[in-house]
């Protein structure tokens, strides 16, 4: 797929980044301390030592990374389906996703605050926004440092996985179940009232009536009709109603916070909850319940599908004819598509995704691109890092 005129850019790449000499570790000012303080008797590390110190330990892993970096945009070059709004795309998407971790809530609320303050404590350089977010898909702060040194990196390698996936592993296509999943999900734990079992019954029957119709709307739907519930009960507080103050006990906290903070903070927790998913999955995922998952990848999948508009979906294992999937924990509305060898290169690609997650060792991957260009070591601690790592050259 990829030609060879590109091996000269490479070589000079790669010899750019390990060197072509052994005097890699030899540094112009070497014998300089990094700083000095009153009197000269703060000295931290000669920039010599600093420089053998980071090189033994991390050092040959990053310039390793700096050569799959530099073959993943070779690679990229040729493939007009990730250009660079789809590369941005693939970054945006893991920012998001990194500032989703639990580590970074506050009460269970999202706090961009603590998330900032943890990569600046990483070394990234992240100013202060006008205002932090609760939000975790909505973030406030600018990211550009950590995306350019950072998660830009990690999207190029994954890339670089990928390629190998779609060009060299493709029966894996064939030999692993894969399926495309969009759905909307709630707790059973949430549904409290036949008002709402019969809300979640009218999603339903919109859905049968057009097909088509956007998931993720009534997801957010949801959200609005359970928040409005939060301030029809938070209205009952101080009147008849709420005479035993359980209410007013729940929303407080037993008085540890005002009234307004905790309505706030329930709300927030719905925003941030994920109703709607679209994701690829395999037969090892652990979404789903083994009664949904086993019906999700039966070999007769395709046959027992529901199709409305242009989508399938999958039935209810108790009723065939239904698309109310329900277990002892969720209640789903799920399409699938089905990926194979035969699908289109655009659902393959994100099929590609959790294959190269799943399915590839790192030391396979790097192994055949460093054969595939060829690409020669001139540093011998380099050279005998990435033989003992990745048997590169093989003999």
């Amino acid at each position: 797929m990829k030609n060879m005129k590109k091996l000269a850019g490479l070589a000079l790449a790669a010899s750019t980044l390990v060197g072509c000499t052994s005097t890699i570790n030899g540094l112009v000012g070497g014998d300089d301390p990094i700083l000095t303080g009153a009197g000269e008797d703060v000295i931290v590390a000669e920039l010599q030592e600093l420089y053998e110190d980071a090189y033994a330990t991390v050092g040959k892993t990053a310039l390793v990374n700096q050569i799959l970096v530099r073959i993943a945009e070779l690679e990229i070059a040729e493939d007009t389906t990730r250009d660079a709004a789809y590369i941005n795309g693939r970054i945006d998407e893991k920012l998001l996703t990194a500032a989703k971790s639990s580590s970074y809530k506050v009460d269970n609320v999202f706090s961009e605050e603590r998330f900032v303050l943890t990569l600046r404590n990483q070394g990234y350089i992240i100013p202060t926004p006008t205002s932090y977010s609760t939000d975790s898909a909505v973030l406030n702060a600018d990211y550009s440092d950590y995306k350019t040194r950072k998660l830009r990196q990690d999207v190029l390698l994954e890339i670089l996985n990928e390629e190998y996936v779609l060009d060299e592993y493709a029966t894996l296509f064939e030999i692993t179940e894969i399926r495309e999943v969009e759905y909307i999900y709630i707790d059973a734990a949430t549904i409290v009232l036949n008002d709402e079992i019969n809300q979640i019954q009218s999603y339903i029957n919109d859905i049968r009536a057009d097909g088509n119709a956007n998931l993720e709307d009534f997801a957010d739907a949801w959200k609005d009709y359970k928040k409005n519930e939060i301030d029809v009960e938070a209205a009952r507080i101080g009147t008849a109603a709420d005479e035993s103050k359980s209410i007013e006990s729940k929303y407080t906290n037993s008085n540890s916070y005002t009234i307004a903070y905790g309505v706030e903070r329930a709300k927030a927790l719905i925003d941030n909850a994920e109703y709607y998913v679209n994701k690829v999955i395999i037969n090892t995922d652990a979404t789903f319940s083994t009664t949904v998952k086993n019906n999700l990848f039966a070999s007769t999948v395709a046959s027992t599908l529901i199709s409305i508009g242009d989508h399938h979906y999958l039935p209810s294992p108790n009723n065939a004819q239904s698309i109310y999937v329900a277990d002892n924990s969720r209640h789903y509305v799920i399409r699938v598509n089905v990926i194979d060898e035969n699908s289109p290169l655009a659902d393959k690609q994100e099929a590609a995704i959790v294959l190269a997650k799943t399915k590839l060792t790192t030391s396979t991957v790097v192994l055949h691109y460093l054969e595939k260009y060829s690409v020669s070591i001139h540093e011998q601690d380099l050279y005998d890092y990435i033989k003992e790592s990745y048997d590169y050259p093989q003999d």
